[in-house]
């Protein structure tokens, strides 16, 4: 027997769910908090190249009794273009005994560990030729040494760098470090940096420590540099990639966006380094022109969109490309292999037109890099905003194709506990989800709090049980410098010394280290669910209202309660001013949340009616049931959001979650009649008898996932208890032969808002021990406040359950393409190809290529009249690949189209009959009459690009569904047929619009097209791509191997550029003939007649194991070198003269001649004749018919 909090659970492995996201936990970097300088990048000095005001901030003189030092700020004689200030230090009476000079206290402290040693560098120079004796270490605030070092420098009037060791002899959290001067003179002094051992032992690297607890936490991904500061308060202000690049000293300091400099230390490199040393894909956030309180015109926005271009190129580039060595240069010879960019950050909230909310016309400006970046890098996954605050239901409106959208949430703990569900109704085509930035930050987190990661870790169990929409997220922020902070809750406290983590790092860290690749489908079932016993209330907010007739009603209509307002005896009154008058119940005052409830409690299935009126005010009612308190509650709430819509919210400590929505209003001086229907946590809600929504609260004791690693046998249960009550779970397993390890690791405590501080690291910690199985059976009782994983060693795992769907129909039409023809697959469709329309091999497999020069495929008039003219019940499908020109903001972009008339226009459009499938709004439409009766079942996206896609319509009895790759995407009801057409079909096209002012698909490949007189089913339709994956592969290789060219191969007379890198792939090369060409480009040129050569060169990428080529054919040539002047060059019957810059050349034949340069370029054509032909040409060497002639 179950106790009121008890549960049980049935788990078989054998029901697998959806596909884990392999990048579902990452991290969020951003410069916040001190987060990088003075924090995970590992430089101590600040202030290090005095750049941080016309002052010396953070260095003080350091001159003992006896001695003097003046310092000053100079502006000019400077290190390099980068910096704009240096340091003078003069010491006077300086010595041996009493050295002198200046130290620096670093960020609140340099830590000082005994044994320890540090790398000074800084660059120096002097008035003269001068040699000084400099002794440089680590002293206590007091001067005691924790170590140090003497250096003998000889300087000069020119900058040198210098630089020197010192291991420290003691501990010391607050050490300052000092540069003294045994020697009287004057010193300038740059970049002065000092950097304890770095993680990984990376030059310029990152405070091991911290570094560390990242890599704990196994991330697959990291986003980075922001945030805001990519924007920063001014154009100057954000981040400037190229400006974060290179030898330290040559990076230009900014004042940073959270008011503190950033020095560039932790840079573009520095973070691309440290994702590839967690084994974690690089995120990178690009500026899209906007910063906060200002813009540029989106029009303008070219540069932005190059340096986006210019930082894949650093990432990814080879040798040959200039951003590529650049990155070689610096000391990366491999690419970072960057896949992941986004495109701005919370720029698409609601003010896209003046740009109040750093939203200016975002939509425009995603576009122009979505199409430069997926043009030259279609491999890149392209990352957009949606907004960022102000709804718990952002969403993408436009029409772009984008991969992934980033969603940002800053809520209260019980927010989170309450989005369980949030991405169960999440729509599985189109987008991926990305929780870019996520924190239980308000409320009663506290500093980051257990009940913070609570709520986050429901949410968390959310995510991943869809894990199939949602690809990615990410916690915000990570680190806090407890000395001085931005930003309150955060991941991890530290000071100079030491560390801290609160309990959402430890629920992240748990998550990402103890997931599957596959859900496990569980039933649960609870022996009693949370009740819905609570009062019912009334209320206004900003609005004065009066109410009538309440009354309460069981399900079989007896009355439970009912107030008339003779009086307010059955009432408590909350805020307002709440008044019995003439037989209603007044609230008179103008104030937020004016609420009174029954003294009176309300459980089960009940119906709840009242009568309101609003008599002046901004919105409308608050109708409120199942209150326990002031802080917990549901109410409906009509006229909601300034009188813009009506809504359901539900209110848990104090925080509101929107259950349920619909647009409408409430008007003054008339009364409403309302009813809800509550039927335990569900409820419709009605007004004036007409519906507007149900909904269900879904609240348990316990949230739950169950995965499975299908390769190493691990499963891993994940158990969330919010509540106080601890709850006796039976857990039952099956689906396999043995389990050769159980345990457990639980985070709880009995105090909800229990912490961990510097005093008190370890108060909220996870801990490990061995569950007990039993037949199977785990008895475990989940602690109250607690967050669990179950985690087991299964041996002999039994595969999944499936169920083989049906076969599918013969089609009425295919068009395959694979018979190289424009009849369909069973000839009995004869079509053409119009414009530069093509049927293409691509690594096997053919398709039809509609080109951008106003190309399609006409399928012909008798697919219309025999196929297509007599769909009632029907399937039509079909793969594309679209390229990332297309404007899918413009009418048309038809995929598909049948119509009674081609060239229609708005006012011919009257009487035609069409069907067409769109990329534009991805959709089928069908129409019987004119344009503004036509039907559609469609998608809120268009069709994103560079990717193969299937699009399937099918249509029973009128009963219309859209899939993209299997997913269903729209309906439709009481859809018109084709067989309903009176008028015959004859134009009928792939990749065209019937319509005149239509834009087509361009650079779009078409291929297995399909019309079937059947309505397949659901689970039939993955059958109708089966292979798409696999295409998926070969197309980018293809697009890959195809964007390789080499100029110049039909005449090669010295070394080529050969590209080692396209698309993101590497490409190997192969020659024919490796004594001409070597598979590095190096041309050795022909030694015999008739000195030429032809040379095979093949490129190849290897993916997946697969190998791919493509070939070149170059033709090398062995010019004998004639230099001259005035002498001549003969060759079959032709003659070069020289004179000076002036060449003549003869031909018997009077023929027309190249002229090429000696990279094999032709940049003169010159008609040959008897008479000859004089030309101007500047000094250099040249080639005709295979000779050179020099001009000096």
């Amino acid at each position: 027997m179950l106790n009121a909090q008890d549960m049980k659970m049935s788990i078989d492995f054998r029901e697998r769910g959806v596909e884990i996201s392999p990048t579902l936990y990452g991290l969020f970097f951003e410069e916040i908090n001190f987060a990088g300088d003075g924090g995970l990048y590992a430089e101590l000095i600040r202030n290090r190249s005095f750049e941080d005001s016309s002052n010396y901030d953070y260095w003080t003189k350091e001159a003992p009794s006896g001695t003097r030092v003046s310092i000053k700020n100079i502006t000019s004689g400077l290190l390099n273009k980068a910096q704009k200030h240096a340091l003078k230090m003069t010491v006077t009476d300086a010595s041996e005994q009493l050295p002198a000079g200046i130290s620096n206290e670093g960020y609140w402290g340099i830590n000082a560990v005994e044994g320890r040693t540090y790398k000074l560098s800084f660059f120096a120079k002097s008035t003269a030729e001068k040699n000084f004796k400099l002794k440089v270490g680590l002293q206590k605030s007091d001067g005691t040494s924790m170590g140090e070092s003497d250096m003998e420098i000889s300087l000069t009037n020119e900058w040198n760098r210098y630089t020197a060791t010192i291991t420290a002899t003691g501990n010391e959290p607050k050490a300052k470090f000092v540069l003294l001067s045994e020697t009287p003179g004057t010193i300038y002094l740059d970049m002065v940096s000092l950097f304890p051992p770095t993680f990984n032992d990376r030059d310029n690297g990152c405070r091991p420590e911290l570094a560390k607890l990242l890599a704990d936490i196994n991330p697959s991904f990291i986003r980075f540099p922001g945030g805001c500061f990519v924007e920063g308060y001014s154009k100057a202000v954000g981040f400037k990639w190229k400006k974060s690049i290179g030898p330290i000293e040559e990076r230009e300091q900014i004042p940073g966006h959270w008011g503190y400099p950033n020095t560039n230390g932790l840079g573009f490199h520095e973070y691309l380094q440290l994702c590839e040393d967690l084994n974690a894909e690089p995120l990178y956030v690009v500026n899209v022109g906007i910063w906060h309180g200002g813009c540029v015109d989106y029009n303008n926005i070219g540069e932005y969109i190059q340096d986006a271009l210019d930082a894949i190129e650093y990432a990814n580039g080879d040798a040959n490309s200039e951003y590529g060595a650049l990155r070689i240069a610096n000391g990366h010879p491999e690419p970072f292999n960057l896949k992941y960019i986004e495109i701005g950050n919370e720029n698409y909230n609601f003010n896209m037109g003046n740009n109040s909310d750093q939203s200016d016309h975002y939509p425009e400006r995603y576009a122009q890099f979505y199409k430069a970046i997926k043009g030259k890098y279609p491999y890149m996954q392209i990352i957009g905003n949606v907004e960022s605050w102000g709804t718990d239901n952002p969403t993408w409106r436009n029409e772009n194709p984008v991969d992934i959208l980033d969603e940002h949430y800053y809520r209260a703990p019980s927010w989170f506990a309450s989005q369980y569900n949030k991405y169960n109704s999440y729509s599985r085509a189109g987008a991926k989800i990305y929780a870019g930035e996520y924190s239980a930050n308000s409320g009663d987190c506290g500093n980051g709090n257990l009940k913070s990661a609570l709520g986050e870790a429901i949410y968390m169990c959310g995510m991943e049980n869809n894990s199939d929409i949602v690809s990615m997220s990410s916690y915000a922020p990570i680190f806090r410098n407890d000395n001085s902070w931005q930003w309150a809750v955060d991941m991890i406290h530290f000071n100079s010394s030491d560390h801290y983590c609160t309990p959402t790092y430890y629920t992240q860290k748990l998550f990402s280290n103890n997931i599957g690749n596959r859900i496990i489908k569980w039933k649960e079932e609870f022996s009693n669910a949370e009740s819905n016993e609570g009062s019912i209330g009334l209320g206004s907010w900003n609005t004065t209202v009066e109410y009538d007739d309440v009354k309460i009603t069981d399900t079989e209509g007896n009355v439970l309660f009912s107030d008339e307002f003779n009086d307010a005896g059955n009432w408590t009154a909350g805020n307002g001013t709440w008044v019995v008058t003439n037989g209603t119940y007044k609230q008179t005052a103008i104030g937020e949340n004016c609420t009174s409830a029954t003294v009176k409690t309300f459980s089960g299935d009940y119906n709840y009616e009242v009568k309101a009126r609003k008599t002046s005010g901004d919105e409308g009612f608050l109708i409120m049931y199942g209150r326990e308190d002031a802080n917990n509650y549901t109410w409906l709430n009509l006229g909601g959001w300034g009188n813009s819509k009506h809504g359901v919210e539900r209110c848990v400590d104090g925080t509101k979650t929107t259950l349920a929505t619909a647009s409408g209003s409430i008007q003054n001086n008339r009364w409403y009649n309302i009813r809800i229907e509550v039927r335990g946590n569900s409820a419709s809600c009605y007004l004036d008898d007409q519906f507007l929504f149900s909904y269900t609260i879904d609240e348990k004791p316990v949230y739950s996932t169950v995965s499975l690693d299908e390769a190493t046998g691990e499963a891993f249960i994940k158990l969330v208890n919010f509540t106080s009550k601890p709850s006796a779970s039976q857990i039952n397993l099956s689906g396999f032969k043995s389990v050769s390890e159980a345990t457990v690791t639980s985070m709880s405590s009995d105090d909800v808002f229990a912490e961990n501080s510097m005093d008190k690291p370890e108060n909220v910690v996870p801990k490990t021990e061995t569950v007990n199985i039993d037949n199977n059976t785990i008895d475990y009782v989940v602690p109250g406040y607690s967050i669990n994983i179950i985690k087991l060693k299964l041996e002999g795992v039994e595969d999944e359950s499936t169920e083989t769907p049906e076969a599918l129909p013969q089609p009425e039409a295919t068009y395959s393409f694979d018979n190289e023809g424009t009849t369909d697959d069973s000839g009995k469709f004869t079509g053409k190809t119009v414009g530069d329309a093509s049927i293409q091999a691509i690594e096997g497999d053919n398709a039809l290529f509609i080109g951008s020069k106003a190309g399609y495929f006409d399928m012909g008039q008798e697919i219309g009249k025999e196929v297509i003219s007599k769909l009632s019940d029907f399937t039509i499908t079909m793969d594309v690949y679209m390229s990332a020109d297309n404007n899918l903001s413009s009418l048309g972009n038809f995929l598909l189209t049948s119509s009674s008339m081609s060239n229609v226009s708005v006012s011919t459009s009257n009487n035609v009959e069409y069907i067409f499938l769109s990329a534009k709004n991805l959709g089928y439409t069908i129409n019987d009459n004119s344009y503004s009766t036509q039907q559609t079942v469609g998608h809120n996206m268009g069709l994103p690009s560079m990717q193969w896609y299937n699009i399937t319509y099918t249509q029973k009895q009128g009963e219309g569904s859209l899939y993209l790759n299997g997913k269903l995407v729209g309906t439709g009801e009481n859809m018109k047929s084709p067989s309903e057409f009176t008028s015959e079909l004859k134009f009928n096209y792939l990749g065209h619009s019937c319509w005149t002012q239509d834009s087509d698909v361009k650079n779009t490949y078409i291929d297995n097209v399909r019309i079937y007189s059947k309505a397949v089913s659901a689970d039939q339709v993955p059958l109708l791509f089966e292979g798409l994956e696999e295409r998926n592969e070969k197309m980018s290789v293809y697009e890959a191997l195809r964007a390789i060219n080499i100029d110049g191969l039909d005449h090669v007379t010295g070394d080529i550029s050969l590209p080692t890198q396209s698309h993101g792939f590497n490409v190997n090369w192969t020659s024919s003939d490796n004594s001409i060409i070597s598979p590095d480009g190096t041309v050795t040129l022909p030694q015999e007649e008739p000195f030429k050569a032809e040379v095979t060169l093949t490129a190849t990428i290897i993916f997946n194991g697969k190998s791919y080529t493509k070939e070149f054919k170059a033709q090398v040539y062995n010019d004998p070198a004639l230099s001259i002047s005035s002498t001549e060059s003969h060759d079959e019957g032709l003659k070069v003269s020289v004179n000076g810059d002036r060449a003549t050349i003869y031909s018997d034949k009077n023929e027309t001649v190249d002229i090429f340069d000696t990279n094999g370029r032709i940049i003169k054509t010159v008609k040959a004749t008897t008479a000859g032909t004089t030309f101007e040409m500047p000094k250099g060497s040249y080639i005709v018919k295979n000779k050179k002639f020099t001009i000096l």
